[in-house]
């Protein structure tokens, strides 16, 4: 860095006192000597850039200097030029060292870095100091991985925004152009994907997949591969293997694409697939497992391996219900739509809610006909304003009036909704906010869903039998019909993998007892010893898989095989209602667990399994921030064996999609800018943009909603007011 040389005061500035003047005799000038002609002026410090520069005097009319080290050319040479070009291409674009470079590198600023409390909040614990330095290099893979993770164009760094940012923020900064930034990211995705493929490779990690298919807005099919897997540190990890392009949706060609990708990646371990349940995923599953089998790495010769998105069966049942209410929620759409025609009607609406309620500022938001999660939400809202809906109607003239219109074929809107619709929808509101929380905990790709699946299904089921059993006619048709459906895909245990029981087992809280209470709350004695003894099978399979592999790892420790059988310690249980709809009702499958427990003894024995399924962990239970994850971190070496099996049995995925498509029911479409890109670039972006995130924090899906309604809220604050200005 170059330092400014102090400034001296001229003679003339400084002030000079009159006092104690002595006269002088005349000046004679022939009496002082002349001065050497060098000193009449001090010499300018010269610019320490010159060591690394050298005048090209080839046309004197034309200076040129270039650079020692790279032969780079530059005007200048003279003091019109100056020298900051010159200081620049030694800093930023000189590819050799030099001594300005590596004296700017010595400089540094103090910074505040955040860092996270941990994978399971990703909440901020603190911040670091840190000293940083500029570089040119840093600067410029940072600039890529803001287009990666904000979906920027690569246009953006040649917008005069973003330009005059850097002039201001970080003026050293040489913006690389648009061609630039391209190459970046696919040097930037070669990188990662050599690091994670080295974990891979190093690790031997077993992983479980989910796979979907995405189409662009040219009609092109594209397939995204994930793998899920709890890495050495006992976090849960999530990362996109490949979005690649397939030409069809056939099974076949899912199959193949699978095969390739992990064939690319070294991957040869995979526990479970979870696929929609589209039949051409059948014979892309078989496809694999065939594949499994060939290269001996599949588990129990991969009987367990096809896993079905629970999300997506939670959707099809709750469509069969929406069906059955299908005028009554109609007739509350209507009265929404209504309300959300103009800000005028929006804005007495909102008089109307003042008068009735409390003042509420989350408005009704139109639920979209693919997304039944919406339809729950704008149901939820409307009963809250149910008396302000009944005020419209007697206020509001044209109200009435909108209803009776009819359209062109002659037929007038449903509605508005009567106490009946109102009544209908409050009952089912309240029922589909049981799917609405099941769906949300199953759509959690970063935390471990797998011990949460049969805790939701014994709930959805226990609400569908209620249900059936209701007085009111329209609900128990509705029940019955979702009964149907729920049986269809969960009815019996040939329909379900088994390897779910078996993670709730490997849930310390609840183990192998509390799955047997559940099922006999829910099914008939001989569909409970069915189902008991294929997820026991399925346990012991598995212990021994795992008992042969931990013994091929530690040969010198000895391996005692369980030879245990279900618990029959449990009692029948029978007459299963929930009387009150707002608590939860699993609540009283883990109060009647509890007792069971409280009746059990001591039990020792040698056997690792045994020995796990019968040691009572009462403070786990109690613990309302218990991490599953960290409990068999620090388990691990008292049960090494199921330790290993956990390990790959919690990091299945019971859906194949995030929480934010979750409740969709239509396809899933790239954006048009990634859909305008190459196929190899948009894996680049995809990819790297899921390996370049840190955070691990879920989508709440609920705390997205209440801030598009408190924006949708300010947007119609902001236009009622300039609406009612312009009618004033």
């Amino acid at each position: 860095m170059e330092k400014s040389a102090p400034e001296i005061d001229s003679p003339s500035s400084i002030p000079v006192s009159t006092e104690h003047v002595v006269s002088s005799p005349p000046f004679d000038s022939s009496n002082v000597s002349k001065p050497h002609p060098e000193s009449k002026k001090k010499s300018r410090k010269k610019s320490d850039v010159w060591q690394h520069f050298v005048k090209n005097n080839d046309d004197p009319k034309a200076p040129r200097v270039v650079c020692k080290l790279c032969d780079k050319s530059y005007a200048g040479g003279d003091r019109a030029y100056g020298t900051s070009t010159l200081r620049n291409h030694l800093l930023n674009q000189c590819p050799h060292e030099n001594s300005l470079r590596m004296e700017d590198k010595k400089q540094k600023t103090l910074i505040f870095q955040k860092k996270l409390c941990g994978a399971k909040s990703g909440s901020v614990e603190g911040t670091n100091l840190k000293a940083v330095g500029f570089s040119q290099s840093d600067c410029r893979l940072a600039c890529v991985k803001m287009i990666i993770l904000d979906e920027l164009s690569f246009r953006f760094v040649e917008q005069e925004g973003f330009k005059l940012f850097c002039s201001v923020a970080c003026p050293r900064f040489d913006i690389p152009s648009r061609t630039t930034v391209s190459r970046d990211i696919k040097n930037l995705y070669r990188d990662e994907k050599k690091k994670l493929k080295n974990y891979f490779l190093k690790h031997s990690q077993r992983v479980s997949l989910t796979t979907n298919t995405w189409t662009s807005i040219q009609n092109v099919c594209y397939m995204v591969l994930t793998a899920h897997f709890i890495d050495h540190e006992w976090k849960m990890q999530k990362r996109i293997l490949n979005f690649c392009q397939i030409p069809n949706h056939k099974g076949e060609t899912i199959g193949k694409a699978i095969e390739m990708c992990l064939k690319e990646w070294g991957i040869e371990k995979v526990f479970a697939i979870t696929v929609d349940n589209a039949s051409s995923n059948n014979v892309a599953i078989s496809h694999i497992k065939k594949r499994l089998q060939i290269w001996k790495t599949a588990i129990c010769n991969g009987e367990f391996v096809h896993m079905r998105c629970s999300a997506h069966i939670l959707n099809l049942v709750v469509g069969d219900g929406l069906k059955e209410l299908n005028a009554s929620i109609v007739a509350v759409r209507n009265a929404v739509r209504y309300i959300r025609a103009s800000p005028a009607i929006l804005g007495s609406f909102q008089n109307c809610v003042k008068s009735t309620c409390k003042e509420d500022k989350a408005i009704i938001c139109l639920d979209v006909s693919t997304r039944w999660n919406s339809t729950f939400l704008m149901l939820d809202r409307a009963i809250k304003y149910l008396d302000a809906f009944k005020l419209l109607e007697e206020e509001d003239e044209h109200y009435v009036k909108y209803f009776s219109d009819k359209d062109q074929n002659g037929r007038s809107l449903i509605g508005p909704p009567v106490s009946k619709d109102w009544d209908n929808c409050a009952i089912f509101c309240k029922f589909l906010k049981i799917f609405y929380e099941a769906t949300l905990k199953f759509s959690a790709s970063l935390f471990v869903t797998a011990n949460s699946y049969f805790h939701e299904i014994c709930t959805v089921r226990g609400r569908i039998l209620k249900l059936c059993a209701s007085d009111q006619s329209i609900l128990k048709d509705m029940a019955s019909k979702m009964k149907t459906k729920f049986d269809k895909y969960w009815g019996c245990v040939e329909k379900q993998n088994v390897l779910l029981y078996v993670a709730v087992i490997l849930d310390p809280r609840y183990k192998m007892k509390f799955v047997i209470l559940c099922l006999k709350k829910l099914y008939s004695l001989k569909e409970v010893d069915t189902i008991t003894a294929s997820v026991n099978c399925c346990l012991l399979k598995l212990f021994s898989h795992y008992a042969d592999e931990f013994k091929l790892r530690n040969p010198e420790v000895g391996v005692t095989q369980s030879g245990s059988s279900i618990p029959e310690k449990c009692s029948t249980l029978n007459n299963f209602m929930v009387e009150d709809d707002d608590d939860d009702s699993f609540n009283m499958f883990e109060s009647e667990f509890e007792k069971e427990c409280e009746k059990d003894g001591a039990f020792d024995t040698s056997n690792e399994l045994d020995r796990y399924l019968e040691e009572r962990n009462d403070g786990e239970r109690k613990n309302k921030d218990f991490d599953i994850l960290e409990w068999w971190k620090i388990s691990s070496s008292k049960y090494p064996i199921l330790a290993m099996m956990a390990r790959d049995v919690l990091a299945i995925q019971v859906s194949t999609v995030a929480s934010e498509s979750a409740f969709s029911t239509g396809g899933r479409v790239l954006d048009s800018f990634r859909s305008s890109l190459n196929p190899s670039m948009v894996q680049a972006l995809i990819c790297c943009q899921n390996w370049l995130r840190t955070s691990t924090l879920a989508l709440d899906m609920g705390s997205l909603l209440e801030d598009i309604d408190a924006y949708e809220y300010a947007d119609s604050e902001f236009t009622w007011k300039i609406t009612r200005k312009e009618i004033q």
